[in-house]
């Protein structure tokens, strides 16, 4: 894939399997945007933006937005997939 990490198949390094079975999910630059429009929007709530003065639960909440947001658009990404594939 020209621009994100594919996950699935046969991982980073590609492979037959990737040539039959499309990557599952993908990291690319949109599932990097919405995760850290999420973390940013948590930063934004707290009113602080230098992570080395977040509290240990604050950068745990933090991390955890960003992740989430990342895979809620791999997960949408995924789904659109599935949904042009079905006949009916």
């Amino acid at each position: 894939m020209a621009n994100g990490k594919m996950i699935g198949g046969e991982g980073e390094q590609g492979g037959d399997l990737d040539k039959i079975v499309p990557p599952l999910l993908m990291l690319d630059e949109s599932a990097i945007k919405r995760g850290g429009e999420r973390g940013g929007a948590y930063l934004d709530s707290l009113g602080r933006y230098d992570l080395s003065q977040l509290t240990p639960e604050e950068y745990t909440y933090f991390a955890t937005c960003v992740v989430t947001g990342a895979l809620e658009q791999m997960t949408a990404y995924l789904l659109s997939r599935l949904e042009q594939k079905i006949p009916f």
